[in-house]
Order: C-alpha cells, then sequence, then structure tokens
C-alpha cells in the first residue's frame, strides 16, 4: 500500500475533456512509470462521454494515488489552474489526455532536478504520432524537426522562433510555478507557449535530449486551426511585453519588427482564407506598418485575391500541401 502521509514528491496534472477513449493509454503510461512516488489530478472539464466511469476503474490501480476533480466546461487552462491549486507536490508535471510517457520520463525528471538545483525546469524531446495510423509525423519541434532545444533563461529564444518545449514532456518545481501564476484562460490555443514565457522570463530551464513521451496529432482543419492559432499569436505577443518589457532592447528593434509582421501577417492570410477578407485586408496592412519587406511571404497576393471568389482553391492546395509533406516525413522515418 502506497504511503499517503506525506506530500507526494511529484503532482502530475491531467486536463481532459471528452478524451476517454485516449486517457486510458495516458493514465496506464503513468502506471509504469520506475518512479512511483506521485499523485494524479484529473480535472474533467465537463466530460460527456463517462470519464468518471474510467477513472472509478483506475482508482483501484493507483492505490490512493488518483485524485479526480469535475467540473462545468470553462476550457483546457481553466481546467490546468483548477490542477495547480490542487497540487500537493513538491515538483509538478503536466500530461495531456491524449499522449503517454516513457516509463522513465519522472525518473530522468526527477534525477535532473535534484541535481541541478539552479534549474526551475526541465523538458525533454518527444516523438508525435498520428491519431489514426500510430505512425510517426512531422511537427514543428520533436524528434525529426530542425528546431534547436534552448535551456537557461531562454524567453527571448522562445519569443522569436516559436514554442519549443512539448507540454507533456516537462517536470517545475511547484514554488516556481507558484511565483509564475496561472494559464492565460482567455486563450484558446498558445496557452502552454504563453506560459512557458512568462515562466523563462525569470528562471532558468534545463533540457534532457532523450525522447520521453509520445505525443498524438490529430487531424485539424488547416483554415480554423490557423485562424486560431493567429488570434492567439496576437494575445501572446501583447502579454509577453508584460511579462519581460526588457525583452524589446534584448532581441533588438528589427527581430521585434519582424515578429510583429508575422503576426499581422499570418492573421490577415488565416481571415482571409475564412471568408473575412475586410478583417483580414486590415491586418495585412497592420503588417505594413512595420518596416519589412512588404513584397514578403506573398502577402500583396493575398491581399488582391481576398477581393475575388478563389479562397476554396487556395484552401484546398494548402491542404495537399502539408499532407505531402507528412507523408515525406513518415517515409524518412519509417
Amino acid at each position: 500500500m502506497i504511503n499517503q502521509t506525506k506530500n507526494p514528491r511529484v503532482s502530475i496534472i491531467i486536463a481532459t475533456y471528452n478524451y476517454r477513449k485516449y486517457l486510458q493509454e495516458s493514465l496506464e503510461s503513468i502506471l509504469k512509470q520506475t518512479f512511483t512516488d506521485y499523485e494524479v489530478l484529473v480535472v474533467d472539464d465537463g466530460s460527456t462521454d463517462n470519464t468518471d466511469q474510467l477513472i472509478a476503474q483506475f482508482q483501484k490501480k493507483f492505490q490512493g494515488r488518483l485524485r479526480y476533480h469535475y467540473q462545468e466546461n470553462q476550457g483546457v487552462y481553466a481546467a490546468r489552474n483548477v490542477g495547480l491549486n490542487l497540487a500537493r507536490g513538491e515538483f509538478i508535471g503536466f500530461l495531456d489526455a491524449d499522449d503517454i510517457w516513457h516509463k522513465t520520463l519522472l525518473e530522468n525528471f526527477v534525477r535532473y532536478l535534484d541535481k541541478n538545483e539552479n534549474k526551475a525546469f526541465v523538458y525533454s524531446n518527444v516523438e508525435f504520432f498520428d491519431s489514426k495510423t500510430n505512425k510517426k509525423v512531422a511537427h514543428r519541434f520533436g524528434e525529426g524537426s530542425n528546431k534547436k532545444p534552448y535551456t537557461g533563461r531562454c524567453v527571448d529564444q522562445l519569443f522569436q522562433n516559436g514554442n519549443f518545449i512539448p507540454f507533456s514532456a516537462n517536470l517545475a518545481r511547484q514554488d516556481v510555478l507558484q511565483k509564475v501564476g496561472k494559464f492565460d484562460r482567455e486563450l484558446r490555443v498558445g496557452g502552454d507557449y504563453d506560459y512557458w514565457m512568462k515562466l523563462t522570463s525569470r528562471f532558468d530551464i534545463g533540457y534532457i535530449p532523450k525522447i520521453l513521451c509520445r505525443m498524438r496529432r490529430h487531424e485539424t482543419s488547416l483554415s480554423f486551426k490557423g485562424l486560431t492559432q493567429a488570434k492567439a499569436q496576437l494575445r501572446i505577443n501583447k502579454n509577453i511585453l508584460k511579462y519581460s518589457p526588457e525583452i524589446k532592447k534584448r532581441i533588438g528593434e528589427e527581430a521585434l519588427q519582424q515578429k510583429w509582421f508575422k503576426t499581422y501577417y499570418a492573421l490577415g492570410t488565416s481571415l482571409i482564407l475564412n471568408n473575412q477578407g475586410r478583417e483580414g485586408r486590415e491586418n495585412l496592412r497592420k503588417a505594413l506598418e512595420y518596416k519589412v519587406n512588404p513584397f514578403a511571404n506573398k502577402l500583396w497576393l493575398y491581399y488582391v485575391i481576398s477581393y475575388f471568389p478563389v479562397i476554396d482553391l487556395l484552401k484546398k492546395f494548402r491542404g495537399q500541401w502539408h499532407k505531402k509533406r507528412e507523408k515525406m516525413f513518415i517515409r524518412y522515418r519509417s
């Protein structure tokens, strides 16, 4: 029987919403961990797929180390904030309800933080796989990506290069996260990226070059996903200037101008691809306010075609290109 008289060293937070079909595999990957001084906090954000019944089946297996909290649907970042409030561990790790840990993940992370007291947080390499085929797929970071992992107080690299910290493969000191605060619940996507920048603007982080997690990738409408991400990026840019106002001096005016140009360009083109031409053109005009090559990234092409009914053809072309890239990656990695 597990000793429950003391707080666990690690609290594992899982926010879930109608992911019962994947959650079982995630929980089983925790049960296989070689490091066992942990608690699991499952925050159910209003699921309607009998997630509670699955949790009941796992309660005995976890021997009192599994806690379940149900709430009305408020969004994934609100659910993760609840998990942060409930956590009792010295360290906190996040696991998405559809991802799978390698059995030595916790052992590796706890050992690293015990040996490196100057590090507030550690993350590892990961592998992405398709939820339908189970095959490896390309992603913007992780195994097979050319995105470099950074360490230290690396908020500048996160801001300029985009997210390279996988959400389901990290461990942080709880006292650090208490200082960092909560996730921005107003974001629909990108809340982890926003949170990592808030953390790395104040604390040093470490990296383990091992694949310690398999992260599931689901097929999503490219145009919807692009628009949602573009809107989130605009809010994240504004947030980071609040978290770390000195970032302007550190990265330089040119890099900052590039970031804003790319953000408004992405938002403008995504709006156009969602048949919101007028708003899309407004954002492309905002992009042009920054001193960046006005002919870069085919900005004017999108601006002109936003007046014509050719958007469906563009979306079809973009979708075929993304699928072709993933097939090439799978053949290369297999």
